[in-house]
């Protein structure tokens, strides 16, 4: 089994999160943002409280959600038992992409807020300005969102919502929502990290008085693979994903890299030192990411990967809806441990190809089995073993990319201490997938830890 060449994670910087979990921007509307927020998405609802009581007991006061990600109620939970007043965090949800008319809309805000168990959110925004399943079609729903705006608009004067905003909203959708709007949008999150820095979209944001927030600021995991990013990492004597986050905040937008481990949350907060201009100069004109693996089956994802074709018939689009809809346990034939499967999707044309993301939780792992073509694994959240028969168990994490050999028996599954999701995608031949064998013992589920890859 190959494991992708990866920065090493581990937090060698000695510095302790402090300055920036203190600092705010300013919103046009004169509510303050934590310049430094947690994003939750693929955190498992079961999982967010937990999740957002330890970010809050490091010190992060952002959080954000959004009704995509299925985990409102859990994000709720963790801010009310948080063990600080309301007023301390600023919370963030998404009204979903799909929701294109006002009465929708407006029952999704109150949806929302009964989900948080909240009285008010700190800001609520537009999820796309597109339903995920035409996400990049010429249509730009333009009457659709005024009709959400106006819903927002209302949410907001009725006190329910301190700031709105919107996300991934080209210029065209925003000059769209300007050009109508009673209560001016105050954000717009887009995909923004080295690499893929769209400037101009940037400015005609803030040119419209919107504050900019970045989320996937590590490129989903990609830019942890990049050699040129760990050389200036290092100069610095931080880690890939600190100089990533660095680098956002140092273009005035807010940061919102996504992670339910502590150790990662306080490594993300750890940013207190300064880019030189030379460096960011550097970091701005970087080659840009090829495409970004796996991920690049999600619509934000596909639409800014330059090197591969939209794909109609993956039907990707509907993932984030589905995540939520279509969770089923792991078969106890096949797996030894609490397993979920969520999102299964399928193309079938040129060939059969089958995903879905899968979460084991701590000490839960998958049998032995061989897949006839391979199967490629994106670790996207926590930390895993993984084994080929005869080789050393190996440990992986978030970003790295697993290439599960052809007809080669192996196993993979969280660590005893950490969860782990993966999005795996394999594809068919004869109908045919996966080869299921012997479960996975306990002697061999530790064996080899001290072979584990650093």
């Amino acid at each position: 089994m190959t494991v992708a060449p990866r920065v090493d994670r581990s937090d060698t910087n000695p510095k302790e999160p402090t300055m920036i979990l203190e600092e705010t921007y300013t919103l046009a509307n004169g509510v303050e943002i934590p310049k430094l927020g947690l994003g939750t998405w693929f955190i498992d609802d079961g999982d967010a409280a937990a999740a957002v009581r330890n970010a809050v007991s490091i010190g992060y006061r952002h959080i954000d959600t959004a009704q995509a990600y299925g985990n409102e109620a859990g994000v709720g939970d963790g801010i009310r038992t948080s063990g600080l007043a309301r007023s301390e965090l600023f919370v963030t949800t998404k009204l979903a992409a799909e929701i294109k008319t006002y009465d929708a809309a407006v029952a999704a805000i109150d949806e929302s807020l009964s989900k948080l168990g909240l009285d008010y959110v700190d800001l609520m925004i537009i999820h796309s300005p597109q339903p995920w399943d035409a996400f990049g079609d010429e249509d730009r729903y333009f009457d659709g969102n005024r009709q959400a705006w106006r819903a927002l608009e209302k949410a907001h004067n009725d006190g329910k919502l301190r700031a709105i905003g919107l996300s991934n909203f080209q210029a065209v959708d925003i000059d769209n929502i300007i050009e109508v709007a009673t209560v001016a949008p105050t954000v717009n999150q887009i995909l923004a990290h080295i690499s893929n820095t769209p400037s101009e979209l940037i400015e005609h944001s803030k040119a419209n008085g919107m504050t900019v927030e970045a989320y996937s600021p590590i490129g989903h995991g990609e830019l942890l693979r990049n050699p040129q990013l760990a050389e200036v990492a290092e100069r610095y004597s931080v880690s890939v994903p600190q100089l990533c986050i660095r680098y956002v905040l140092q273009l005035g937008l807010v940061a919102l890299p996504k992670t339910a481990s502590p150790d990662h949350m306080r490594s993300n907060a750890a940013v207190d030192f300064e880019i030189t201009a030379d460096d960011m100069d550097t970091l701005q004109n970087i080659a840009n990411i090829e495409h970004y693996g796996d991920a690049s089956v999600f619509p934000v994802y596909s639409a800014a990967d330059q090197t591969l074709e939209r794909t109609q018939e993956i039907q990707m689009t509907d993932i984030l809806k589905k995540t939520d809809q279509q969770t089923v346990d792991g078969p106890e034939e096949y797996f030894t441990g609490h397993v979920t499967i969520r999102g299964q999707f399928v193309r079938d044309e040129p060939s059969r190809v089958t995903g879905a993301v899968v979460t084991f939780e701590p000490g839960a792992r998958t049998a032995w089995h061989t897949h006839p073509l391979g199967q490629t694994l994106v670790v996207i959240d926590g930390v895993g073993w993984t084994q080929i028969d005869g080789g050393p168990v190996q440990e992986f994490e978030a970003g790295d990319i697993l290439l599960c050999p052809r007809d080669q028996r192996h196993w993979h599954g969280a660590t005893t201490t950490s969860s782990m999701t993966h999005v795996a995608v394999q594809e068919h031949v004869d109908g045919t997938n996966v080869t299921w064998m012997q479960k996975v013992t306990d002697d061999e589920y530790v064996a080899g830890q001290a072979d584990r890859r650093s």
